[in-house]
């Protein structure tokens, strides 16, 4: 009777764990197929019911002013540490393994399950573009070049403005106001784009944001809790569009780039000159590597038109992470080289990678940048 219980109970387990696989597998291959119908994702998914999801799960956990999610990685952290090390004795002691392994396994589906239900088919919604009103195109160098022209001009204005800033010090020493009036810049960006809109809790400092600076992230957005989580141990410069831009993802947007650009429109439409900065120089620097990795004697003359206290600012964004290269996997490189190389382009025009993309787009269809 008790072998009999016992065939049972391991029927069960092997049914769950089939059950599992079957599940995650359907909900991967259902993302693929819906890559080809994002509106159908959006209007059934992105812009409904995951909306509301991650709105209530962000109220939720907005109660406590601590990184849940913090807690989470680290947690998961030390349980990867110990699997490893209990396999291998496992393995060496000669007996358990494979059993071990499949709870890991198991393990691993539910996290994935719960992934692609709180925000994973965000990734097969409608562009940022689409959400945008903007028709994507190829530019050409010359195209490219009068952006950034743009850019240094309004980059040179906007640090003017807030020239006693200084921009020097960690985003530490005063995190908290820009995460609290960022959510400003959203309220007024949802009256153009809607899917913007949404009552979402305020983004989150990580505690252990020195360290991060060693793995070279800036800021992460955890689809368990819906928390948007910002390193507040780096240079001023970029904190502000980084605040945005965590706070693009909890708003359903999944690629780097299109948060960016989302990121950099949220800073536009805030009342804070400090932000409206950080955006533009968030743009800029994307903008003109691309540039430099087309033509570097065009990019330099764009470099010549940098304000001093621009040059200054990027001076110092450079000297700072120069300390963690090798460290973080060439951080600065992270932030600044986000184009994507295109080839064999008809008429001189390419690809100079989503983000800069979208703001070719933005600055030729809509008038302005």
């Amino acid at each position: 009777m008790d072998h009999m219980k016992i065939q049972r109970l391991k029927n069960k387990k092997d049914l769950a764990e089939i059950i599992l696989m079957i599940f995650a597998a359907s909900l991967y291959f259902s993302a693929r197929f819906l890559k080809n119908y994002p509106f159908i994702v959006e209007q059934y998914y992105s812009d409904s019911i995951n909306k509301t999801v991650r709105a209530f799960l962000s109220q939720v956990t907005g109660i406590v002013p601590f990184s849940i999610a913090e807690i989470f990685v680290w947690l998961n952290f030390l349980i990867g540490f110990f699997a490893i090390f209990i396999l291998l004795y496992k393995m060496i002691r000669g007996g358990g393994a494979i059993s071990f392994l499949r709870k890991v396994l198991k393990y691993i589906l539910v996290l994935y399950i719960l992934f692609m239900a709180l925000w994973g088919f965000n990734y097969s919604r409608i562009s940022v573009a689409d959400m945008n009103g903007l028709e994507m195109k190829l530019y050409s160098k010359a195209h490219l070049f009068e952006l950034c022209e743009e850019l240094v001009q309004k980059a040179n204005f906007q640090r003017e403005i807030i020239k006693n800033k200084d921009i020097s010090k960690p985003a530490s020493q005063d995190f908290k106001r820009y995460i609290d009036i960022a959510p400003a810049g959203y309220k007024e960006l949802s009256k153009h784009i809607n899917q913007m809109s949404g009552n979402y809790a305020v983004s989150k400092p990580v505690m252990s944001s020195p360290l991060m600076l060693y793995t070279g992230i800036t800021g992460i957005y955890m689809p368990y809790t819906a928390e948007a989580n910002v390193n507040i141990a780096t240079p001023l410069l970029l904190f502000p569009s980084t605040v945005m831009h965590e706070m693009a993802h909890q708003r359903g947007i999944g690629p780097e780039d299109e948060a960016n650009y989302i990121a950099y429109l949220a800073c536009e439409y805030i009342d804070d000159d400090m932000f409206r900065y950080s955006g533009t120089m968030l743009a800029l620097i994307h903008s003109v590597n691309a540039l430099y990795q087309d033509d570097k004697e065009m990019a330099e003359k764009i470099r010549d038109n940098y304000s001093d206290q621009v040059n200054d600012d990027l001076k110092y964004y450079a000297a700072f992470w120069k300390n963690y290269e090798g460290k973080a996997n060439d951080t600065a490189d992270r932030i600044n080289d986000t184009y994507l190389k295109a080839n064999n382009q008809p008429q001189g025009v390419k690809s100079y990678g989503k983000m800069v993309d979208l703001l070719l787009a933005h600055y030729y269809q809509k008038g302005s940048i």
